[in-house]
């Protein structure tokens, strides 16, 4: 489901609407809410800027109106009271934070301290500079009347300026974006957009095709040594292979033993490897994950995994073939002689 594969970094609406002039956003919510082409819709505030200590960072407050859109937890809780946070994995990290503490933040230029509760960690949509996968926290809606009961007389605290909106299946998300820009963002007051992708996604997906090859380079060096490895072994074994055909070996059995060191070869290797490596790129891809900001899922691609094992054994035996021959035509008297 594409929700929840984009729910793992974040994202899990299809549209951000945004005021461009400190307009409530609120006043589109009714439009919102009767487009049927339109399963959830969430207002509030994204970009408030917190500061606790020298760490500076973006935070959301949004209440859904319509259906469900809420933030990805990875431990913990959403906040459900004005003092309880939940912070980015990495923003967690820079405030050596942990859940069931409490840290002290405050909205840069407006607020004094305030006394917070960790009560979660979750993955943060990338929205602004402020607010990037990892980075940034959210607050309770009741959140936002408790900060702006702590700020001095006469400080002005602008309406909600954001929405955001999830589709219906099926829907053309592209087409209905544009049709939302067309109906609601005519006057140039707001702007609709799809979510930005996370700059470190993009990174990764620039060297996607990076393990594919390295995996290919691995397996051609791994058919250069197996090719070597038999090469030696037969070289070694010219005496042994000599007595077997004296004892009676005819040269199809000479190559059959060379053919199944290969198998036996092969087969150790993928014993020993094919579980070692799911256990190590499990464990690498959670610490990357957990670095930087995702949840930590791994998935075991169980019929490439399978697949391995025959493709292997047929390039082991390609691979054998031409020693296996040459290990066929070996003449015991000759090595007899040359001994």
């Amino acid at each position: 489901d594409v929700y929840k594969r984009q729910g793992l970094y974040g994202v899990t609406f299809d549209a951000h609407l945004e005021s461009n002039n400190n307009s409530d956003i609120r006043a589109v919510i009714p439009a919102l809410q009767r487009d049927p082409d339109i399963a959830a819709v969430a207002v509030g505030d994204t970009t408030i800027p917190l500061q606790a200590g020298r760490i500076v960072f973006g935070a959301q407050v949004t209440a859904s109106v319509q259906g469900s859109l809420s933030t990805t937890v990875i431990q913990g809780r959403l906040p459900i009271a004005a003092n309880e946070i939940l912070l980015g994995s990495r923003t967690m990290r820079d405030l050596h934070a942990h859940i069931g503490e409490t840290i002290t933040v405050a909205v840069q230029g407006v607020t004094p301290p305030i006394s917070m509760r960790v009560v979660g960690r979750g993955v943060l949509p990338s929205i602004s500079d402020l607010e990037q996968l990892g980075r940034g926290a959210v607050m309770a809606p009741s959140a936002r009347a408790a900060v702006a009961a702590l700020a001095p007389p006469g400080t002005k605290i602008p309406p909600p300026g954001d929405a955001f909106v999830r589709f219906r299946p099926g829907v053309n998300k592209a087409e209905q974006i544009a049709m939302l820009q067309t109906r609601l963002g005519a006057t140039g007051n707001l702007t609709v957009a799809a979510p930005n992708q996370p700059t470190d996604l993009v990174n990764f997906g620039q060297v996607r095709n990076l393990p594919q090859i390295l995996a290919g380079l691995l397996a051609v060096m791994a058919a250069v040594t197996m090719a070597h490895l038999l090469v030696s072994a037969i070289h070694r074994r010219r005496r042994d292979l000599a007595v077997l055909k004296t004892l009676g070996f005819v040269p199809r059995q000479v190559s059959a033993a060379i053919a199944w060191q290969a198998t036996t070869v092969v087969l150790v290797a993928l014993v020993l490897g094919l579980p070692l490596g799911i256990a190590a790129g499990r464990t690498a891809w959670a610490v990357v994950a957990g670095q930087i900001g995702v949840v930590v899922r791994p998935t075991v691609p169980w019929a490439i995994v399978l697949g391995l094992v025959p493709a292997a054994l047929l390039i082991a035996n390609l691979v054998a073939a031409g020693p296996a021959l040459a290990a066929g035509r070996i003449r015991p008297a000759t090595v007899f002689r040359s001994e």
